[in-house]
């Protein structure tokens, strides 16, 4: 019998303040909650070095974030129930991990910890990710695990001079986008029969949030890689792209009617000035609150909502 993958939760308390806000996060040796009382997972840095990031577990009512894990470099994640896998540099390199106990990574059971990137929990319970292994040009490997029967399934092959990172999108359609090699800019989305639509998106662009319908793709400085100036809502279906500028994707609702999103560069009050996006009314997010001391790149939205 497999071992079963297994999460739990330890880390310190930061308080969030209202809108306009400007008290402190606090700390607090009050053990955080189980992994199923969080309304959201996020990545971030107090620092806002995008290199160094680790987990936070968060609730909207009240409005608060939990430390998850210490120094452990997280560059990608994935939740699924009380599940966490990461793709963390805690060994120099990426690796792949599951979430343990007191905050530590611990190999998954079947696949151990390979050098991997973009761990994605589907909804049967296998996981995909992304590897090097493939031979010559396509050099960049989209895989799939099966827990049940060990199996590892190729999906998909790239050339690692194009491709940034595959990950799967709306409708079970696959994609990768391009962050700043030869191609970069650009979201290609990889339909049946593995027939490819390519979109333009921005000179530069960051990690993507993944909806039902929508694709919210973070636009980054034009001179400067992760460093968000807006966001760009990519219909995967139809290739319509919708800009809004001062703010960065962080997860969608579990719904993918709304977005969570941080006001991003001159405009934001504070490192993680939060709002809500409804992709209806995308020129007018609504700010929900702020985090004083702490940069969020991304999350996966599990429950829940903002008061309204």
């Amino acid at each position: 019998m497999r071992a079963k993958l297994i999460a739990t939760s330890v880390g310190l308390l930061f308080t969030l303040t209202a809108c306009g806000g400007g008290s402190h996060p606090t700390a607090t040796e009050t053990p955080p909650p189980p992994l199923d009382r969080f309304d959201a997972i996020l990545m971030g840095n107090a620092q806002d070095d995008n290199g160094h990031a680790d987990l936070y577990g968060f609730t909207f009512h009240p409005l608060r974030a939990y430390r998850l894990t210490t120094g452990k470099n997280i560059d990608d994640f994935s939740v699924s129930g009380t599940t966490v896998l990461v793709a963390a540099a805690d060994e120099q390199v990426d690796k792949l991990g599951q979430l343990g106990p007191g905050g530590q990574i611990l190999p998954i059971p079947g696949i151990g910890r390979p050098h991997a990137f973009g761990p994605e929990i589907r909804p049967n319970g296998s996981i995909r990710y992304e590897d090097d292994k493939g031979s010559g040009k396509n050099d960049e490997r989209f895989v799939e695990f099966n827990p049940r029967t060990g199996k590892t399934t190729v999906l998909y092959t790239g050339d690692g001079n194009e491709v940034g990172a595959f990950t799967t999108g709306p409708a079970g359609r696959l994609f990768y986008y391009n962050q700043g090699r030869t191609t970069h800019g650009q979201v290609v989305v990889i339909g049946p029969g593995k027939s490819t639509h390519t979109y333009r998106i921005a000179t530069n662009i960051g990690t993507p949030a993944v909806g039902k319908r929508l694709i919210a793709v973070a636009v980054d400085a034009v001179d400067q890689l992760y460093t968000a100036t807006g966001v760009v809502l990519l219909d995967p279906a139809t290739g319509k792209q919708t800009p809004v500028d001062g703010w960065s994707p962080v997860a969608w609702s579990p719904d993918g009617t709304k977005l969570l999103v941080e006001r991003t560069g001159a405009a934001a009050k504070a490192p993680s000035e939060l709002g809500l996006l409804d992709p209806a009314d995308p020129t007018h997010p609504r700010p929900i609150g702020t985090i004083p001391h702490l940069s969020i790149y991304q999350g996966s939205w599990l429950r829940g909502a903002p008061a309204q």
